[in-house]
């Protein structure tokens, strides 16, 4: 069996966010196939990158990988579901072939930008790299500032640690101190204040939980790296780190609400996709 930790927003201790639930979800392996090689990895993590770069992300199979981009250099991570760099990979950035920096870390000196053709060990991936990314700290503190003020707000995640685990779950949150879960095809939890109720089949089971307020934004704190990678009248595009986690997000804004639309996170063996709704919609969470 392979374990899915699903770390998402209801009542338990959480590394995402500082949110409260931990559903732990026991699936089997499936028929998925996993597009990583088995590499030696190194046992330790690969370094952050430099606080000026910008940051993107992708799954790689079971493996994450993430770059960073300078002027005149791109760096590239990749590490396992352990956190642990991978070393020996065959990297090449926009065609030139990158030089080891580290625990699963690759260099290219290249200015190419634009789309950035990433190949590791023959598997394409593609990333999009603008040539002008304007500073966007402010705007990702302002955005934070604005999901905690929401009433509420629901969003559907769909949440995977490999090719073959996913689940999808239907969160709300509502002020000052409410959650409610539903993973999709499974169990259920309400968390108000202190109070939680929890069902799998039809029935409640009530236990404490501990307090949380809420909203709060999935990417928590610090946010370092923030930048816009795109902007339109309807739609604000911002890439960043939390590098305490360490987890890589893009985010995409409501220019005018900064509420966040949609969202993807990348982190050690979490692969996250929200799509957002519901704000400041009328009370609808209540003991069960």
């Amino acid at each position: 069996m392979n374990k899915l930790v699903v770390a998402a927003a209801a009542g338990g201790a959480l590394v995402v966010a500082g949110l409260v639930v931990a559903v732990v979800l026991l699936a089997e392996g499936g028929s998925g196939t996993s597009r990583s090689i088995t590499i030696p990895a190194a046992v330790r993590p690969p370094p952050l990158p430099p606080p000026d770069a910008v940051v993107l992300a992708q799954e790689d199979g079971d493996n994450a990988l993430t770059l960073a981009a300078v002027p005149g250099r791109i760096r590239i991570t990749l590490f396992n579901g352990e956190g642990h760099g991978v070393e020996g990979a065959d990297v090449t950035v926009g065609g030139t072939k990158t030089k080891a920096c580290g625990a699963g870390c690759y260099a290219a000196q290249t200015g190419v930008r634009g789309r950035v053709p990433i190949v590791v060990d023959g598997r394409l991936h593609a990333f999009f790299v603008p040539r002008i990314a304007p500073d966007a700290s402010g705007l990702a503190a302002r955005a934070s500032n604005a999901f905690r003020s929401l009433r509420s707000v629901t969003y559907v995640e769909r949440l995977a640690s490999s090719p073959r685990n996913r689940i999808v779950t239907t969160f709300t949150l509502e002020a000052p101190d409410r959650v409610e879960y539903r993973i999709h095809g499974g169990s259920s939890a309400i968390v108000i204040g202190t109070r939680r109720w929890d069902s799998s089949d039809g029935h409640w089971v009530k236990s404490s939980s501990v307090f949380t307020p809420q909203p709060l934004p999935i990417w928590g704190t610090p946010i370092t790296n923030a930048h816009v990678l795109a902007r339109t009248r309807n739609d604000v595009t911002v890439s960043f780190l939390n590098p305490k986690i360490p987890a890589w997000f893009v985010v995409h804004f409501d220019p005018r609400t900064l509420h966040p639309q949609s969202l993807e996170m990348t982190a050690t063996a979490h692969f996250m996709h929200h799509v957002y709704s519901g704000f400041d919609a009328p009370r609808r969470i209540f003991p069960p």
